[in-house]
């Protein structure tokens, strides 16, 4: 699952300090997993990188993950 933030900014700024970015605190929602769909609050766990392609920036953006303690799925957070 994705969750989408912001970045006030500017996009520039977000590739230039990658995983220091300031990236917003976990959430706490309802876990989309099915099974699980208890309201957590999510830890972090870690970060990917993704390829973009846009009119602003070509390359590799830092994601950072999420993950809910009691099932163990993942949510993703970019900008």
């Amino acid at each position: 699952m994705k969750y989408i933030f912001n970045v006030h900014e500017g996009i520039h700024e977000y590739i230039k300090l990658g995983r220091n970015y300031p990236f917003p605190p976990p959430p706490t929602k309802r876990c989309h997993n099915p099974k699980c769909n208890k309201l957590v609050s999510f830890r972090k766990h870690g970060f990917y990188e993704r390829y973009c392609y846009s009119r602003e920036y070509k390359g590799k953006l830092v994601i950072r993950r999420y993950i809910c303690p009691l099932c163990g799925c993942t949510i993703s957070s970019y900008s």
